[in-house]
């Protein structure tokens, strides 16, 4: 099959007025944020749950069941509202006292993250500096290491989705068992989980931390964490743990099959649908499709001519970043795609201009992907002369 040239018609009709309700469906390959497949968005538009009742507590069980499945793992799931970034901040707060000593890899914007929120804690903060577009190195992470073995934590992430690479976090867990094996391994998956292999007890991490709408096609909502046993006891050393992010006091409801605060209960449904859908497929195959989509992403980027941002080797398999040519901005291109009814990303930090993001998460389809870099090539120079892509 081919998808040549698709024309996805305005969201506006021929009065000129924006006619939201009949906007054709959106085609959403955001970096950030998954489309929701059909069950998902049926569980959620189910009635509301008392957020303290058994029928909750149920529905609970049954999400961390399947997050543990998808960490591999048998430590406790945490949920915690709102995001990602969240369970980032309880990831420092709870496994750092303030003073305490600390590295952090970066290697974009999500490592920036991590190490502001560490700095904002008040660690005593040795920050592993990586360019952008490269994955952290073992090496490199092993020589620092070396220079600094008294840390009590290494923060990594695990695909840096503001370059669309991936970082070997298997390798680089070894490195810290070896340098400095008192050191605690704490992950950024947000963009990595469900999207590539995670083995949280295999591989020795002692915090994950990651979320439901990316990858795993859930609703925002829930950032998600799970500690390992060391984990745990340091979160009970730590002394500034925070009031919304305190993980001790987060596991005691945990027990009970309950999240500490008043949950949005629609959006657990949705996840708890998302991870069905996972679970129905197979982990396996769910991770062979964000490979097979994002192999796709990447030689269609090619064939238009723009070089991809991660070395074949390390490109991630949940997004995609591309570079733009000399005279074309990356917020043109995307307001161009956005009024056809597309969304895509620009560029982060100092590349905000110079590259576009192309999300290909949870069950992202080819043509979809097709569609977005057709109309993405008719902006480029010589862009209407240029043929359509090919959905294989």
């Amino acid at each position: 099959m081919q998808c040549v040239d698709i024309e996805v018609p305005s969201p506006r009709d021929d009065r000129g007025c924006a006619v939201l309700k009949h906007r054709p469906r959106e085609i959403l390959l955001s970096p950030g944020l998954a489309a929701q497949p059909r069950p998902v968005r049926l569980a959620m538009a189910r009635d509301a749950l008392n957020p303290r009742g058994a029928a909750c507590s149920e529905l609970y069980g049954h999400v961390e069941h399947g997050l543990r499945a998808v960490l591999q793992t048998e430590q406790d799931v945490l949920l915690l509202p709102p995001n990602g970034t969240e369970a980032m901040v309880a990831a420092v707060t709870n496994t750092l006292s303030p003073g305490e000593p600390a590295l952090v890899a970066v290697n974009g914007e999500f490592g920036l993250r991590f190490a502001a929120i560490c700095r904002d804690h008040g660690v005593a903060l040795t920050v592993l500096d990586v360019p952008w577009g490269e994955p952290v190195a073992p090496e490199r992470l092993d020589d620092a290491l070396a220079a600094r073995p008294d840390v009590r934590a290494v923060f990594l992430v695990g695909v840096e989705s503001s370059t669309g690479v991936v970082s070997d976090l298997q390798a680089l867990a070894a490195v810290v068992r070896r340098r400095a094996p008192d050191s605690l391994v704490v992950v950024d998956a947000v963009s990595h989980l469900a999207a590539h292999a995670l083995e949280m007890d295999a591989w020795g991490l002692d915090v994950v931390c990651g979320a439901g709408h990316k990858a795993l096609a859930g609703p925002p909502g829930f950032g998600l964490i799970s500690l390992s046993a060391r984990a745990w006891a340091a979160a009970q050393r730590a002394t500034r743990r925070g009031f919304q992010t305190d993980l001790v006091a987060a596991r005691t409801y945990h027990a009970q099959g309950q999240m500490r605060f008043s949950p949005p209960v629609n959006a657990l449904r949705g996840l708890a649908a998302a991870l069905e859908l996972v679970a129905a497929a197979g982990l396996e195959r769910h991770l062979a499709h964000h490979a097979r989509v994002a192999a796709y992403t990447r030689r269609a980027l090619r064939a238009l001519g723009l070089a991809v941002v991660a070395p074949e080797a390390c490109a991630a398999h949940s997004v995609t970043a591309a570079w733009l040519p000399a005279g074309l901005g990356a917020t043109q291109v995307v307001s161009a795609l956005d009024a056809q009814g597309i969304v895509i990303g620009t560029g982060r930090g100092p590349y905000t201009e110079r590259m576009i993001r192309i999300g290909h998460l949870g069950h992202a389809r080819i043509c979809d992907v097709a569609a977005a870099l057709a109309a993405v090539g008719r902006l480029l120079p010589g862009g209407a002369a240029r043929p359509g892509l090919a959905c294989a």
